[in-house]
């Protein structure tokens, strides 16, 4: 009997705490993004009730079973693969922006200003700036008020336009690389210890079921 409730409250956990990796990694994909595919409510909702669950059945397993350094790995593998989800969102929307905007095109820029300063207890804060951007497409003049350093009036800068629609990006290449390297990465942590951590609570589990 006391084995029965142990692997009730074991297999409650492995599935919890599996239910919240997933739906938290889809939840940092879809967050935010243009290339968001699945709503983020349900998998908020899903996601938190899923680690609620795992962290209750853990505790109705018997003292023993409870293994401290096991369920800090869960809990770094699941931050890794949340991590990583979110890099991976970020690098496939920069990657979206380079093929959406292939052409290279030079843009005066002209009234900048400071929009506001942002402040926290522990940073110094930043300015916000932007800028008019002026560039020409199809024939005509195009103006868009961006995100920029100060520059002064006339000063022309590189930007990258789209030869279909005349929007223009920035490409910020080094951002992109280091955001599709932390997602490779992290998932490579993740996938492989995740798949260990699963594989040997599976087996435990088997490993129970099967009469001595």
């Amino acid at each position: 009997m006391e084995d029965d409730r142990s692997l009730h409250w074991r297999a409650l956990t492995v599935a919890g705490a599996l239910t919240g990796a997933v739906c938290g990694a889809l939840f940092f994909w879809s967050w935010g993004s243009p290339l968001a595919p699945l709503p983020v409510l349900p998998l908020w909702i899903t996601g938190a009730v899923g680690l609620l669950v795992a962290v209750a059945a853990s505790f109705g397993l018997p003292s023993g079973d409870r293994i401290s350094l096991g369920t800090v790995a869960t809990f770094l593998l699941t931050l890794a693969l949340w991590l990583g989800a979110s890099a991976a969102d970020i690098a496939a929307t920069g990657i979206r922006d380079w093929v959406r905007t292939p052409q290279s095109i030079t843009a005066e820029v002209t009234d900048c200003r400071l929009e506001g300063s942002f402040d926290s207890p522990d940073t110094i804060g930043f300015d916000h700036h932007t800028c008019v951007y002026r560039w020409t497409f199809d024939g005509g003049e195009r103006t868009e008020r961006r995100d920029s350093d100060v520059h002064p009036d006339g000063r022309r800068v590189s930007m990258w336009m789209s030869p279909r629609t005349g929007e223009i990006a920035d490409h910020p290449l080094f951002a992109l690389i280091g955001h599709t390297v932390a997602a490779l990465v992290a998932g490579a942590v993740a996938g492989a210890g995740g798949w260990f951590r699963l594989r040997t609570e599976v087996r435990t589990l088997l490993g129970r079921r099967t009469p001595q």
